[in-house]
């Protein structure tokens, strides 16, 4: 197992898999690189950890059973100890990257933006809330200042927001919702 960056074709020919599931797995998390390369030891480590536990009930029961026996019968003695110390590396790969997110050394892409998510609506439920607190301060003020406070803040918001989507695509574009270190 080769902790060189390789490219996502690459990746998908060492797991003989198909290119269009490596982009699938970048985009559920996997970790790539701002160049579009792969770290193969990292990205085996998430996909143990991610995938496998994702997926359903074919690959339970006696669908697994008859799919490891297949293989089995394919696979050589040497194949089998190969595949066995593969497993062996990937399962403690696994179990260091666990310990590392529950230490907070990473933190997954999908709680980040859900946390941002819920902070950008708290503060724009804030920030649409103060035309009618500086109306109920300042009594002074005409409805047309009230309505122009109320525009400037609502331009505000939308500039912001647009700022963090394109910034937000920039990265799904690079980064397909990694984890973070």
């Amino acid at each position: 197992m080769s902790n060189q960056p390789i490219t996502k074709s690459a990746l998908a020919r060492q797991l003989k898999t198909s290119p269009a599931m490596i982009t699938k797995y970048a985009r559920m998390g996997m970790p790539v690189r701002d160049d579009g390369l792969v770290d193969s030891k990292a990205a085996e480590t998430w996909i143990a950890t991610n995938v496998h536990l994702r997926v359903g009930n074919e690959d339970k029961g006696a669908n697994r059973a008859r799919r490891l026996i297949k293989s089995a019968r394919k696979a050589g003695p040497a194949d089998l100890t190969d595949g066995r110390a593969r497993l062996v590396q990937l399962q403690a790969d696994q179990a260091q990257f666990k310990l590392e997110r529950e230490r907070g050394l990473y933190v997954l892409a999908a709680d980040v933006e859900r946390t941002w998510s819920h902070d950008w609506r708290s503060v724009q439920q804030h920030m649409l809330a103060v035309p009618s607190k500086i109306q109920q301060r300042l009594t002074g003020l005409t409805r047309h200042d009230i309505e122009e406070i109320d525009r400037t803040i609502r331009d505000a918001l939308t500039e912001a927001a647009d700022g963090i989507i394109q910034d937000a695509e920039k990265g799904k574009a690079t980064e397909a919702g990694n984890t973070t270190k």
